[in-house]
């Protein structure tokens, strides 16, 4: 599973599917936001690249099934791609909402959306994001679900 995990990464990484984020050109933190809110952002940018990167892994180890039904096929308890926190659907004071498309049984499931938002908002102006297979995740700093049509970070 080792190789194969480095080999998804890898290919993701040159298909430009997971982009590094380069924070000192992303948007700004909102005004006077709390070390902890933007710790928690930056986390839950990279629960949601890892969320990615596991539904890909299980799309490439799957393709009858297509992307997984549910986060706790993606845990411990599923394939193992990623860790028991995240499968929960909340990880670092955030709210992970995994929906995968619904399909005809006996169809592969060929797109999904995550939606992450704060559990509790810790400061004004804190992200919330929003990413499908494409991998490109997006965000607002308004108080609501980030949206397909929200700038890219």
């Amino acid at each position: 599973m080792t190789r194969k995990f480095a080999l998804c990464v890898f290919l993701l990484l040159m298909a430009g599917r997971i982009v590094p984020v380069n924070w000192a050109q992303a948007p700004a933190s909102g005004q006077g936001m709390l070390p902890r809110a933007e710790a928690e952002e930056q986390a839950a940018v990279g629960s949601v690249r890892t969320l990615n990167t596991a539904l890909a892994m299980y799309h490439a180890a799957e393709p009858a099934k297509g992307y997984a039904a549910t986060l706790k096929e993606l845990g411990p308890e599923g394939k193992g791609y990623i860790e028991k926190t995240l499968a929960s659907g909340t990880k670092s004071g955030y709210k992970f909402d995994y929906r995968p498309e619904s399909v005809p049984a006996g169809t592969p499931v060929r797109h999904y959306t995550i939606v992450a938002r704060p559990v509790q908002l810790l400061a004004a102006g804190e992200k919330s994001f929003f990413t499908d297979e494409t991998g490109l995740i997006r965000f607002t700093n308004e108080d609501r679900a980030a949206k397909v049509t929200d700038p890219a970070i």
